[in-house]
């Protein structure tokens, strides 16, 4: 299990919503579910550069509609995104044909870490976190 990520602050432009990069491999496939448009563009430009296909939601219907659609192979959560959805998309997520794909919360709420450890969540990064220790957690959990 990865446990924690360094605390760092960073600036961002908004840049694109999704980012194609690798066709249809579910292994490099990480679905973000962030509200703020310049945290989530900023992580899926990075994931992009790094060899990730990255798709962004701005909400937990948003999120559950894009896991349905495809399955990712990493899911980085905002758990406030998720709100009411939050049991529903962990459901869908853990019923990935290949096992228990890994589930990173990010989270600047007091008690991320707690909530992040009841929902089993495979690793926490603290908001607002270095983009590198962010890829680290990436490879990390796609065992790279």
């Amino acid at each position: 299990m990865i446990d924690n990520a360094q605390r760092q602050t960073c600036g961002a432009e908004r840049a694109i919503r999704e980012v194609l990069v690798s066709g249809t491999n579910t292994t490099d496939y990480v679905l973000i579910v962030e509200d703020d448009d310049g945290v989530s563009d900023v992580i899926a430009t990075i994931l992009a550069d790094a060899g990730y296909e990255a798709a962004c939601a701005r909400s937990g219907e948003e999120a559950l509609r894009l896991a349905q659609a495809r399955q990712p192979g990493l899911i980085l959560l905002d758990l406030s995104v998720a709100g009411a959805h939050l049991e529903e998309l962990l459901a869908l997520h853990r019923r990935t044909p290949n096992g228990l794909a890994p589930i990173v919360v990010v989270s600047g709420h007091p008690h991320g870490r707690e909530m992040a450890a009841r929902i089993r969540a495979d690793a926490f990064l603290e908001k607002p976190f270095d983009l590198l220790v962010l890829l680290e957690t990436v490879e990390a959990a796609f065992g790279r």
